[in-house]
């Protein structure tokens, strides 16, 4: 089926569906091969909590799965609410994308909103971009109470950046790895992991 972000056309085509879903992350040239082949695609992006539930009721609408969608829904909203309660007070955090170079999160996506859901102040709020490349110094300078990242192995932070060995996070370990298909494809599923960050950063 090829990768998540370049599927395979020739692939889908065979199975012959009627409805594709896409992300914004996806290859352009997929949505117009799939349109050119009569073949519904529906491209989906959440860059907030409620957005993936926008995009839920969306898709089942398309596929006549309305009560079964804002059966899930409201079971995932009532959880949001018990995760509110676990929301930290008073901690600065990042959201790590890659190490080298140190791409984070910064405003205007998911990983964001899901910081002002637990109480956790974004360093990188203010910087310009999605995925703004922050700089060693500008870290140490914040200095953050948390790391939450996308790297299965958060040690690679500091064995590429090692004059962070001092900063608040690493120096308590407090990394937060994350489901990066969670993350990345905004879902009611995303709700179960916000849970998970909420509950690592009350230990």
């Amino acid at each position: 089926m090829g990768t998540f972000i370049k599927p395979s056309l020739e692939r889908i085509i065979t199975l012959k569906p009627d409805l594709v879903i896409t992300s914004a992350l996806t290859d352009d040239n997929l949505n117009n091969g799939l349109k050119s082949n009569n073949i519904e695609a529906k491209r989906i992006q959440a860059n907030s909590i409620e957005e993936i539930f926008t995009n839920f009721m969306e898709v089942a609408k398309m596929l006549g799965k309305e009560n079964e969608a804002n059966k899930i829904i409201a079971e995932k909203r009532a959880k949001l609410e018990e995760i509110k309660k676990m929301a930290a007070i008073n901690k600065k955090g990042l959201f790590v994308m890659s190490a080298s170079p140190l791409m984070v999160f910064g405003n205007d996506n998911l990983p964001n909103d899901i910081m002002k859901l637990l109480n956790i102040k974004n360093i990188a709020e203010n910087q310009k971009g999605r995925n703004p490349i922050v700089t060693p110094e500008f870290i140490i300078k914040e200095n953050p109470d948390i790391i939450i990242t996308l790297l299965p192995n958060p040690s690679q932070i500091v064995a590429t950046n090692p004059q962070l060995k001092n900063v608040n996070a690493i120096k308590n370990n407090k990394f937060i790895v994350v489901n990066s298909s969670q993350i990345l494809r905004g879902s009611p599923r995303t709700i179960d992991q916000i849970e998970e960050i909420a509950k690592a950063v009350t230990k």
